[in-house]
């Protein structure tokens, strides 16, 4: 027998490309077409926070484990880390010729394309 699970509808959201909830699942983030990362109460649907936008398509997003910050990526590689306590950008980590790999565990893995330059690890707690 399948397991039942609650469905979210997010209305006035632009294309989603990616998605992510936070560890309690109280909250869902998505990103998209429209550049934005919006945040959604689950059990209303209702958004509750937009954040500046990307210059790009928002194509990644991961929470950090204890819901305090989230990262979003976009198609250019510019990946910024928003502190969701103080609702602002907490820093901004430029990835031109660069690949971003949000990891479950809350850890940021750049690879580059470009063999001059090492691999870079970050614990998203680390991040500031």
């Amino acid at each position: 027998m399948a397991k039942a699970r609650n469905v979210c509808i997010f209305h006035g959201s632009d294309q989603i490309l990616t998605g992510a909830f936070s560890p309690s699942g109280q909250v869902a983030a998505t990103g998209g077409k429209g550049r934005l990362v919006s945040l959604w109460d689950t059990d209303g649907g209702e958004k509750v926070m937009t954040m500046p936008p990307h210059l790009n398509d928002v194509t990644a997003m991961r929470f950090k484990g204890d819901s305090s910050s989230l990262a979003s990526g976009d198609s250019n590689g510019l990946l910024k880390i928003w502190d969701l306590r103080e609702a602002r950008l907490q820093r901004n980590l430029d990835g031109e010729s660069s690949t971003k790999h949000l990891l479950n565990d809350s850890v940021l893995l750049i690879i580059n394309l470009r063999p001059s330059v090492k691999n870079k690890r970050y614990s998203l707690s680390s991040v500031r």
